[in-house]
C-alpha cells in the first residue's frame, strides 16, 4: 500500500513538472496541443491492452490464482493512468477557450471508478480464496 501511494505521488509530481516546463515559453499552445495528442494515444494504448489484461485475468482467476497478480498489476496501472488524465485534463481544461472541454477529467474519473470497481472485486475473490 505505501508503495503504491509513493507510486502514485511521484507519478503526480513527474506530471507536474513535465506540465509545467511544456507550459513555459511562446511554443505553450503547440506543446500542450502535442503533448493531449501524445498522452492521449499512450492512454488509449494502455486503456485496451489493460482491459484485456484484466478480462483474461478475470475469466482465469478462478482456476488459476496468479492470475490475480496481473489483475492486481492491471489495477494498479489503472489508477496511476487515472490520476495522470485527471490532472492532465485540469490543466487542459484551464487553458482552452472557452471553458468546455472538460472530457479529459470525466475520463480520467471514469478509469478511477472502474479501477475502484476492480478493487473491490479482488477483495471478494481474496475473502472467498
Amino acid at each position: 500500500m505505501t508503495r503504491s501511494l509513493g507510486t502514485l505521488a511521484l507519478g503526480l509530481v513527474g506530471v507536474w513538472l513535465v506540465a509545467n516546463v511544456l507550459l513555459v515559453g511562446p511554443v505553450e499552445s503547440g506543446s500542450e496541443r502535442t503533448a493531449m495528442w501524445v498522452f492521449g494515444f499512450v492512454a488509449a494504448a494502455v486503456t485496451i491492452a489493460g482491459l484485456i489484461l484484466l478480462c483474461v485475468g478475470l475469466v482465469l482467476g478462478r482456476t488459476q490464482p496468479a492470475w490475480f497478480n496481473y489483475v492486481k498489476f492491471a489495477r494498479t496501472g489503472a489508477v496511476i493512468l487515472g490520476c495522470l488524465i485527471v490532472v492532465l485534463g485540469l490543466l487542459h481544461y484551464r487553458n482552452t477557450e472557452p471553458r468546455g472541454e472538460i472530457h479529459w477529467v470525466v475520463f480520467g474519473l471514469f478509469v478511477l471508478v472502474v479501477a475502484g470497481a476492480v478493487q473491490w472485486w479482488l477483495g471478494r475473490q481474496a475473502r472467498r480464496v
